[in-house]
Order: structure tokens, then sequence, then C-alpha cells
């Protein structure tokens, strides 16, 4: 069984575990305030910590809001990604990891009884009657209540040949003390999983604090069965998605993550696509085209680049609806 390696003999506080960080984290505008509270001086590093701080103690006040109607309508959920991070990785301090908006998890069977309970609280669904937002293309819900926007998510990922499934996350969970309350959420494994999976999805460079909080997933939790979160990759169809987000961040914060097999010409491809030396500038075709290689069997790759036409062609009718229903 592959163990993940600490430099440290036991887990400490996530300032003793980074450090410092790499120039080109520190140097990042969403990670200023993380440079800032790690005693590093970087341009607006006060001023980004602030206003992260103010930012999320609004959106944590919503979710203990959120978390304790669900919890009064018998609905399971697990906060996701920042929300949960902020407590287990970063011991509380809101100023230091920025968050957009609120990551739920609910088991599927109970997604339409967690939208009324957020519907009662005063949020607003997005897109309905949007093929983007339809559960085909869509793995959460996107609700919003004036500057407060939750994502409920049914699943883990819409993404062609990988299995999104979350039921994993309920079955394989851990109780854990949450902002005054008892929660069950994913076993660690699993929350690094994601952690990496989502930052494929996203083209792995759109937003770097996720390589932050890969590093303290290792750092803080000895004994991470790292064997675990690859075969969870191979049931799923997404190992090169992992082994490549794995790859990046052994690559800021060398000997965190080992990096399983051989690089193929995909991952090759995927490097280059990702240095700075790519002359694909545009963030829609770098998407599409990082989504391309991360693709697992071959078989899928039609299916996507179809997929994908598809959607195009029904936003641009859903437009065109729309400006017609605004011109009348």
């Amino acid at each position: 069984m592959r163990r993940a390696t600490n430099s440290l003999d036991e887990p400490r506080s996530w300032k003793q575990v980074l450090g410092t960080l790499p120039p080109l984290l520190a140097s990042r505008e969403e990670l200023a305030g993380l440079a800032h509270a790690l005693g590093i001086c970087v341009v607006r590093g006060r001023e980004r910590y602030l206003a992260t701080l103010a930012r999320n103690l609004l959106l944590m006040q919503a979710l203990d809001e959120a978390l304790d109607a669900l919890e009064s309508a018998q609905i399971p959920v697990q906060p996701l990604k920042g929300s949960l991070f902020i407590e287990t990785l970063y011991e509380g301090d809101l100023g230091v990891r920025p968050m957009s908006d609120l990551d739920l998890l609910v088991p599927p069977e109970t997604v339409a009884r967690a939208a009324a309970v957020l519907r009662e609280l005063g949020y607003h669904q997005h897109g309905v009657r949007k093929l983007r937002y339809s559960p085909s293309y869509s793995h959460h819900l996107v609700f919003e209540r004036r500057r407060v926007v939750i994502e409920l998510h049914h699943r883990l990922a819409t993404f062609t040949g990988v299995n999104g499934d979350g039921a994993e996350f309920f079955r394989e969970s851990e109780e854990i003390d949450y902002r005054g309350r008892r929660v069950r959420v994913a076993r660690r494994e699993l929350q690094l999983y994601f952690t990496l999976l989502h930052a494929a999805l996203h083209s792995f460079l759109h937003h770097r604090g996720w390589i932050v909080d890969a590093r303290l997933h290792v750092a803080m939790s000895p004994g991470l069965d790292i064997d675990y979160i690859f075969r969870v990759a191979r049931a799923r169809n997404s190992t090169r998605m992992i082994r490549m987000a794995s790859s990046i961040v052994d690559s800021f914060f060398p000997g965190t993550l080992p990096v399983y097999g051989d690089s193929g010409w995909r991952e090759r491809g995927l490097e280059l696509l990702l240095s700075r030396s790519s002359r694909i500038h545009s963030p829609s075709v770098r998407s599409v085209a990082t989504n391309l290689l991360c693709i697992e069997r071959w078989r899928d790759i039609p299916r996507f680049l179809a997929s994908k036409a598809y959607l195009r062609a029904m936003e641009f009718g859903e437009a065109l609806r729309d400006s017609r229903s605004t011109a009348c």
C-alpha cells in the first residue's frame, strides 16, 4: 500500500506545513491573502486578505443557515471544497482561502427536497430551463440570494466517460466537528480525489488555490492511502486527470504526491498545453483541448465533441429566443 510521505513528523498548522509559497503561487492575485498570512510581502496582500475575510464571513453565515435548514429537513448533506477546507485545512482562518460560492453535496434522490429547502430560505434557482444546467450537462443546481451562490451538487461531475456518482462520499465517510456541529464528510482520500478531479475539469490552472489545498491534504493527513485514490480514479475512468493533477502539485511542492505510470503522448501534450510556452491563449479553446487530452477512453472523444457541439447550438437557440422575448 502506497502511503503519502510527510516531511513533518506530525501534522501541524497550515502555516508550519507551507512555511512559504513557491514564487509562481505567491505572485497569483487569488493567493495574495494567503501569502500575506504567511508573512510574504506581496502586492495588495493585506487588502486581499481582508477582502477574502469579509466575503467568507458572509458565505459561512449563509452556510450555517443552509446546513441547519437541511438538517431540520433530515436531508444528508456534506460541505465540499473551500467551505470544508477552511475548517479542516486552514484552522478556520477565513481570510486565507478565497471562495466564490458554497458547494453542498446531497444524495440525488433528495435533491428536489433540498432545492425546496433553499427556496424557503429565499434562494432563487439560476438557469431554470437552460440546457447547461440540466442533469445531462450539470452535476449541480445553482441557487442565488443576493451576494450568495450555493451550488447544490447531486453528482461530483458530469463529464463524458467519467463516473461522477457521489454515493461513495456518503458510504466512505467520517464524523467531524464542524462549526459547532457534528457532520459526516467523505474520508480524506476522497476529498483529495475530488480536489484533483475538480481541478482537471476546470483546466488545472484557472485558479491555483487547489494546489495548496492538495499539499495541505497530504501534509496534515498522516498515512493517506494514495493507492486508494488511484483505485477510485481507475474505477471512475479519471486516472489521467488525477495523474496530471498530481504531477502539477508535485511540480510546486516536490515529493507531495507520487505520479503513477509512464508519461504518454497525451500527458506530454497536457504539460505543453499548460506551460508558459503554449500558444493557445483563449481560455475556452484551452479548456476544450485540456478536456480532450484528459479523456480516458478513445471511444468517448466523439461523444464529448458531439455533446459540446450540441450544447453550443442549443445555447445559441436559447439566446436567440430570449432576445426575441425581450424585444417583444
